[in-house]
């Protein structure tokens, strides 16, 4: 008995694994992604807000689930879950239409390994996964239910399963009708399906004509198809008519001579279907949305020496992870001493992403740390007011509000920051500011973002080049500011430009100069054959040292560049000179591979 229950459990415990295994060490990066694109609010509001379509219970019951995905280990466990919980579910359906026959067990993988697959797609939201999983739930009480009784209230509980759950339950009464067809065919059988669609057509009329006044497609689609996150794809209609036709399969099954050799068939069978998941997982696998989405992550927590640890490692030519290094770099004050350690052969692009209006949930934080903190708050303001509140976009509100000192607005969205799960403990960090308004000025991130504001208003140009000259014009001291415009003068190898500009860095305390700068002056004294004015401040020797030898290596190839890129170490390569002599820059970096704006 113990061997059956094992081969019987065997197919949903690997189903499990894979599923688990996938999203926590392929696919993780979309958990961060979807817990980031809305905002779960413990308040009545929120909860009121779902209370006006049909199938806003089931949304919000998605969103709760949501909120934990800041774990990826949450995130791959629950989702696996309910994909193993529904295969338990369809088989029992299966075993209950089929009388046990083990050639229909692999009909009740196919809607969990499908979903499965869906997983992969970073619009696919948990609520699908939910409204299969309790339309299941409801096609598997209706045919368990032996009293005609219990039958009866059963229908004429559809109004409450088609607030909570939408068109989820009119998939489950689609489900209903095409088990009645085929398995009810008789005279009680015939009176409860007319019963279920005269109840069913006149809960849509009433929804729609007397309480829930929406429209007929959100009444009829929502949150399936009308639905402003997790939208459905082909293969999730696929799912859908699998789902509604599984009667009909199961019914194909059973037909006579289908039962020979039946447990030898179901296992090729779902060998196959598991096999092709497999490959088709592999096949949709985006390494490059994957590396966005992890390094976002890691920025967005804070953990900057991460970021330049894996990208110096692991070199990426995307330039959205080349932004957040750089950004990182920049936070650590590293910007001009370790740019070229890391790849850079997206040119300036990757500084600011070229105010890219619809990168503005990433280019609001290059704003903030450069100090245009109040450009940083209108994109921050300008996202929400499009998409509703998100987690970073509240947070850096109430950051930008605190340092301009409007702590009753800040007070405002830090209020709504304390109801979620997963912020409550940034939201009383912050909070204690609005008790200690000096605490502002003392805290390690907002104090110093206080110092690096403009002392003087002036417009924000859809140019950054031109941003970084009047808010350094305005805010000379601005250390951080001045350096992404020798970064850009170092990424557009402009090294007269960067001799001109190094006199201004004794005045801003420098008492050495950065590395990749000093790098660039060396290369202007080897053109120019004389030293720019430096204003007091001296090359260290070391570099001096460290341009013979990197001159010594690229002579002794005799100009064979292939053999150079070759045979150079990695110190001599993590230099602006490697960078000036063989750095090329992509004209147009979304040329490099198809890109979906949305995410890139």
């Amino acid at each position: 008995m113990d061997r059956k229950m094992t081969r019987k459990n065997l197919p949903v415990l690997i189903l499990f694994i894979t599923s688990f295994a996938y999203l926590y060490w392929f696919a993780a990066g979309i958990f961060f992604y979807q817990e980031q694109k809305s905002l779960f609010i413990f308040s009545y509001e929120y909860l009121a807000k779902h209370l006006v379509k049909p199938g806003g219970l089931l949304k919000y019951l998605a969103g709760f689930l949501t909120q934990g995905y800041l774990s990826d280990l949450y995130g791959a466990f629950i989702n696996s879950l309910i994909i193993a919980l529904l295969a338990i579910l369809l088989r029992s359906v299966a075993e209950r239409l089929s009388g046990s026959r083990s050639f229909t067990m692999p009909l009740a993988f196919l809607i969990p390994l499908g979903l499965m697959i869906c997983q992969s797609n970073y619009h696919f939201n948990i609520l699908h996964s939910l409204g299969f999983l309790l339309a299941a739930v409801l096609f598997l009480i209706s045919l368990n239910l032996t009293r005609k009784t219990f039958h009866v209230i059963l229908i004429f509980l559809f109004p409450v399963f088609y607030f909570m759950m939408g068109t989820y339950s009119l998939i489950y009464l689609c489900t209903y009708l095409i088990h009645s067809i085929l398995y009810q065919n008789n005279r009680y059988g015939r009176i409860f399906t007319l019963l279920q669609i005269f109840i069913s057509i006149v809960t849509l009329v009433l929804f729609y004509k007397l309480f829930l006044y929406q429209p007929f497609s959100v009444i009829t689609g929502y949150p399936f198809i009308s639905n402003e996150y997790g939208r459905a794809n082909g293969l999730l209609y696929g799912v859908t008519v699998l789902f509604v036709l599984l009667p009909g399969l199961i019914k194909i099954s059973d037909l006579p001579g289908s039962e020979k050799h039946a447990t030898a068939k179901s296992t090729v069978i779902a060998a196959c279907l598991y096999g092709i998941s497999i490959i088709v997982l592999v096949r949709q696998y985006d390494p490059v949305f994957e590396g966005i989405m992890r390094t976002e992550k890691r920025y967005c927590s804070g953990k900057f020496d991460e970021i330049i640890v894996h990208h110096e490692k692991y070199p990426s030519s995307n330039i959205i992870e080349q932004f957040y290094y750089n950004l990182s770099l920049s936070e650590k004050g590293k910007l001009c001493d370790r740019m070229f350690f890391g790849c850079q052969d997206t040119g300036p692009m990757s500084l600011s992403l070229g105010g890219n209006r619809e990168q503005a949930s990433r280019t609001m934080h290059y704003y903030y740390a450069v100090g245009l903190v109040n450009e940083a708050r209108h994109l921050a303001f300008e996202l929400m007011v499009i998409n509703g509140y998100s987690p970073e976009n509240l947070k850096m509100l109430i950051k930008t509000e605190l340092i301009n000192g409007n702590f009753r607005v800040a007070e405002r969205y830090l209020n709504i920051l304390k109801k979620t799960l997963g912020y409550r403990t940034e939201a009383g960090r912050l909070g204690k500011m609005l008790e200690n308004t000096e605490l502002v000025n003392t805290d390690d991130e907002l104090g110093e973002k206080r110092k690096l504001m403009p002392k003087d208003d002036f417009f924000i140009h859809t140019e950054d080049a031109m941003n970084i000259d009047l808010l350094l014009k305005s805010n000379p001291a601005n250390r951080k500011a001045f350096e992404y415009k020798m970064a850009r003068l170092l990424l557009e190898k402009d090294i007269l430009a960067i001799a001109e500009e190094s006199v201004k860095m004794a005045d801003m305390g420098y008492t050495t100069i950065p590395r990749h700068i000093e790098e660039a002056i060396v290369a202007f004294a080897s053109y120019k054959k004389a030293l720019p004015d430096l204003a007091g401040l001296v090359l260290s020797a070391g570099t001096n040292a460290r341009f013979l030898n990197y001159v010594r290596s690229v002579n002794s190839f005799a100009g064979d560049r292939a053999a150079i890129k070759k045979s150079l170490n990695r110190a001599e390569k993590d230099t602006f000179w490697y960078y000036l002599q063989f750095g090329q820059i992509r004209g147009d970096f979304t040329r490099s591979r198809p890109v979906d704006r949305n995410v890139y």
